[in-house]
């Protein structure tokens, strides 16, 4: 049977402290419980304001209740067999409240006797209820209120605290900016793809920090010295000094990140320049027969002059023979071959002027196509007479000399003459006798747009010379700014609003956390930031050829064995060696329970039964340089079966003794 994922069943935000603003009756509860709930929404799209105070009033019912036993410890949970009940009260009187459905399986329908059948065959067909089988384990806690805090951050860090806009816009403004923000955040939800562990533990740090971060704080000495440069480099953070001890929320990095513009495309970007050469060679080398131009006749303007083709001169006309469905031979063989009229043919041969008309025009068209190729005409100079092997003429029906005559004209009037093609198709090597001075002088011309090049028409609509001998920049970046509201005090409610820029430049960013009211002469200039993430990304290229080079050749049984993961998690931020740690088990979910827990627990280790995966949760690093111990906390996951206890400390020491290393 399919399995049915965990879902959001509803979300609400409310304020127990809250009071009706429009006086009403003394025994209307009703009114006074609608008055505090400040935000609602649920799978369902329409719900009764019964169920909704009867869902509120039962959160408040469990908190209350246990309150009474331990009053610094309220409820935060709730367990069943289907559902999950999470309560969290981010800033004081407020609290959040989310209701979510565990994953079900549901169980095969019981097969029923004959006795049954008949005895109940006069009765109406009763639908039956469906059972399922809830999976307990699909969801947990720690993880659901990892996520719902994250949420809040990201509000409070776009709009500022639940108390601070309550206490200066009002209430309806606090409830419009709650609905625009958490309907959208709640739906984009999906706990099935919410699988990242190390998500939630810290902001990533670059695995090359200790080289990267001494050019940054470089840097940051042209910086004003109130504000706080960090770069980033997708999907990791390169933190300043200064960005390490100002200690902002996860949710900053994000949000940054999100408002990073994409590339910018290249101006004036001509779709022939993104084709290989050798589809361009192969465009402009092939001929085109007359069949070919009478199918596409009615794609090219013409004018009916004598400039143009017999063919292209004939008007348009969208022919539909009416054949019997016994002679159209198959659709498909059609598009194949064009059809000519006997009468066109008859047209366009008997007339040697326009025959020679033709082919003067398929001349001019050839000479239009021609591809330059830069790079030979630049190993040309070097020498004085360039021998050029011409190309072979493609054997099929409609290619012809015409295109290699039309390259021969290109570079020069003192080439010699290209002997004629066999009657096989066929031509012995030739070589063709240039002098230096004619392809130096092409190559000038070509760079400079007002001359044109000796034996081109100027006039004819290809890929300009400078595209071709020069690379297009890009546009200079420029700085991008947006407000947030970061805390200064570590307090919850103490926010102030400050302003970031940022600027991208190649896939890395310079941010740069500012005063509210900075402007953007302030800044270092953006030639002087680019020239620093160049630096940046240099050190990034030497570091990994260095690890290139002193890797070792792995044996065929570690390619072929999984990969140990683990995440370390020091100082508010995640080192790892991949871009995260993903489990979709609880294993790892049950061990940090556990180390935060007030068991006192340092080390977890379990292990799973199908598959038979080791994880390990560690509290505590060792002991640093300084002789001091090392906060933090470390999580791994090896998939060897055929592991020991013994080997999985081993692996877990050594993971420990090189991050203290570094």
């Amino acid at each position: 049977m399919s399995r049915i994922p965990p879902g959001l069943l509803y979300l609400t935000i409310y304020n127990p402290a809250l009071r009706p603003a429009i006086p009403t009756q003394e025994d209307d509860e009703d009114a006074e419980e609608q008055a505090q709930i400040l935000f609602y929404t649920a799978r369902e799209r329409a719900v009764s304001r019964d169920r909704i105070l009867r869902q509120v009033g039962l959160c408040k019912a469990l908190i209350s209740f246990s309150e009474l036993f331990n009053p610094e410890n309220v409820c935060s949970n709730v367990h069943s067999q289907a559902r999950r009940m999470v309560m969290l009260s981010p800033e004081p009187d407020f609290w959040i409240h989310a209701c979510f459905e565990v994953a079900k399986t549901p169980r095969p329908a019981a097969a029923r006797s004959k006795h049954q059948e008949k005895g109940k065959g006069k009765d109406h067909p009763t639908r039956e209820d469906v059972v399922y089988d809830y999976h307990d384990g699909s969801v947990h806690d720690l993880s659901l209120r990892a996520h719902i805090l994250f949420g809040y951050e990201l509000f409070k860090l776009t709009h500022g605290t639940l108390t601070s806009i309550l206490s200066s816009l009002g209430q309806n403004a606090l409830e419009l900016q709650l609905e625009r923000f958490f309907t959208v955040w709640a739906w984009k939800w999906d706990i099935v793809q919410d699988t990242n562990f190390s998500a939630y533990l810290g902001v990533p740090r670059h695995p090359l920090c200790p080289s990267l971060t001494p050019v940054l704080n470089g840097f940051g000495l042209q910086c004003p010295e109130d504000t706080v440069p960090f770069v980033l480099v997708p999907p990791y953070l390169v933190p300043s000094t200064r960005f390490s001890t100002a200690r902002y929320p996860m949710c900053l990095i994000q949000h940054i990140m999100s408002r990073i513009p994409p590339p910018l495309p290249l101006n004036g970007s001509n779709p022939t320049l993104s084709t290989t050469p050798e589809q361009r060679q192969s465009t402009s080398m092939s001929g085109t027969g007359p069949d070919e131009r009478l199918a596409t006749s009615d794609k090219k303007p013409h004018d009916g002059s004598a400039q143009g083709s017999t063919f292209l001169a004939m008007p348009n006309m969208n022919v539909k023979w009416n054949w019997p469905g016994y002679l159209t031979f198959g659709r498909g063989s059609s598009a194949k071959t064009s059809q000519v009229s006997p009468s066109s043919q008859d047209v366009c041969t008997t007339s040697p002027e326009n025959s020679k008309v033709d082919e003067e025009t398929a001349d001019e068209d050839q000479r239009n196509v021609v591809d330059v190729d830069a790079q030979s005409l630049q190993e040309a100079i070097s020498t004085d007479n360039i021998h050029i092997p011409a190309s072979p003429l493609d054997t099929s029906p409609a290619s012809s000399a015409k295109p290699l005559e039309a390259r021969s004209t290109q570079i020069g009037a003192d080439s010699d003459t290209i002997p004629p093609v066999s009657e096989e198709g066929t031509r012995s090597d030739t070589y063709i006798d240039v002098p230096s001075t004619v392809i130096a002088e092409a190559i000038t011309k070509s760079k400079d747009p007002e001359t044109p090049v000796t034996g081109r028409d100027t006039s004819s609509p290809t890929v300009s010379e400078e595209e071709l001998f020069q690379e297009e920049r890009k546009p200079m970046p420029s700085y991008l700014s947006t407000t947030v509201h970061l805390s200064e005090t570590g307090e919850i409610s103490d926010t102030r609003r400050r302003r970031i820029w940022h600027l991208t430049s190649n896939e890395l960013t310079f941010a740069l956390v500012t005063e509210y009211d900075s402007d953007a002469e302030q800044l270092p200039p953006a030639e002087t930031v680019i020239a620093m993430l160049d630096r940046i990304r240099s050190v990034i290229v030497v570091e990994k050829q260095k690890a290139a080079a002193e890797a070792t050749i792995p044996s065929a049984a570690k390619i072929l064995q999984p990969e140990d993961r683990h995440v370390i998690s020091a100082g508010g931020f995640t080192r790892s060696p991949s871009a995260g740690l993903s489990s979709e088990t609880e294993q790892l979910f049950n061990g940090q329970q556990m180390l935060h827990s007030d068991l006192d627990v340092l080390e977890v280790f379990s292990r799973g039964q199908n598959p038979q995966h080791w994880h390990i949760s560690k509290r505590g690093l060792g002991v640093g340089v300084d002789g001091l111990p090392v906060e933090g906390e470390v999580y791994m996951q090896i998939a060897r079966k055929e592991s020991t206890l013994t080997d999985v400390d081993n692996e877990l020491a050594g993971v420990m003794r090189r991050f203290l290393e570094q």
